[in-house]
């Protein structure tokens, strides 16, 4: 765990807290990870707090030897232990506010794919209530 917890907080360093933190923990509340194409449109809607000084591609391309590619080629963690050590590390256990907020943005994108009937219009119908509901 020491080793996944130093890997997080070198990519914080290096593209910020907020910007690894959200990647990470939406890709820890979403249901079978998420395309690359999703995070980056879930990303687009987020109202940030702070300035962010790096983007997901960039950011992404120091992630890749902590996420693979699961079924129907979604980005989750590639080691268990990497999901204990984001769920600790950003306080994403069921009902804390951490996980609330999470959830709420993955909701705000599914229904944005809704309502703008993007190509994973069926995944959105899927995942919405989910999220919805957390």
């Amino acid at each position: 765990p020491d080793l996944f917890l130093s890997i997080l907080e070198e990519t914080e360093k290096i593209h910020g807290e907020e910007l690894v933190k959200l990647i990470t923990s939406i890709i820890f509340c979403s249901r079978g990870g998420m395309s690359e194409v999703e995070l980056i449109e879930c990303l687009s809607l987020v109202k940030w707090k702070t300035e962010q000084v790096s983007n997901f591609s960039r950011c992404y391309g120091n992630m890749t030897t902590f996420l693979s590619t699961g079924g129907g080629g979604n980005l989750q963690f590639f080691h268990q232990q990497l999901q204990f050590v984001v769920e600790k590390k950003y306080n994403l256990f069921e009902g804390t506010d951490e996980w609330k907020d999470t959830h709420t943005v993955l909701a705000n994108y599914f229904i944005d794919v809704i309502q703008n009937q993007k190509s994973n219009y069926g995944r959105g119908l899927e995942c919405a209530p989910y999220h919805l509901l957390q």
